[in-house]
């Protein structure tokens, strides 16, 4: 799949939430079992260079972001969770922007076609440009996302992202792995 200039343009929040991401249910008491998740992550993030968040799939907004500064492009983790998937159409390079809805296709794609006990073995990996929100300085970094948790029907709830700085001087470089496998999709 391709996304033209015109598609990048008009690319909005919701071309983000696909039939594979998206969630028609998940019971509020859900919530509250994934307080051990949040605190792990939270305490692991302390430890860590790398930016971590969790994005929501059913709220479609940020459960977590932790306030190492490289993710945050200058705002508070408040204003960062506030803004949930706002953030990717106000601090993310607009020629990179398209290129994150062809990953979130395809690689949503690629999650189906797993059996549910494969799916939390799998990370996609890809750079892209961030933009601080004060100085406008562009900053290539590298995204890991895998599941954290799914939904009942096996459709991502929840995915944790590790965010650092890209290790190459290329947008892209997107590459899927899974534990205990030698090989990398790209």
């Amino acid at each position: 799949m391709h996304i033209t200039s015109e598609q990048q343009l008009s690319t909005k929040k919701s071309d983000f939430f696909i039939k594979q991401n998206s969630l028609l249910h998940m019971p509020e008491e859900a919530y509250t079992q994934v307080t051990p998740y949040l605190e792990a992550i939270e305490a692991y993030a302390r430890t860590t260079y790398h930016s971590v968040y969790i994005i929501d799939y059913f709220k479609r907004n940020f459960l977590y972001v932790s306030d190492n500064p490289l993710f945050l492009c200058g705002l508070s983790v408040e204003e960062v969770k506030a803004l949930g998937y706002d953030f990717y159409f106000n601090h993310v390079a607009e020629e990179d922007l398209s290129l994150l809805l062809e990953i979130n296709q395809a690689g949503f794609s690629f999650y189906e076609n797993l059996s549910l006990d494969e799916r939390t073995s799998y990370t996609i990996s890809y750079n892209f440009h961030l933009i601080h929100s004060q100085t406008k300085e562009k900053i290539l970094i590298n995204q890991k996302l895998t599941p954290l948790k799914l939904a009942p029907d096996g459709k991502m709830w929840l995915g944790l992202c590790a965010v650092s700085l890209a290790s190459n001087s290329g947008v892209g470089d997107i590459h899927i792995t899974c534990k205990g496998h030698p090989l990398k999709w790209t």
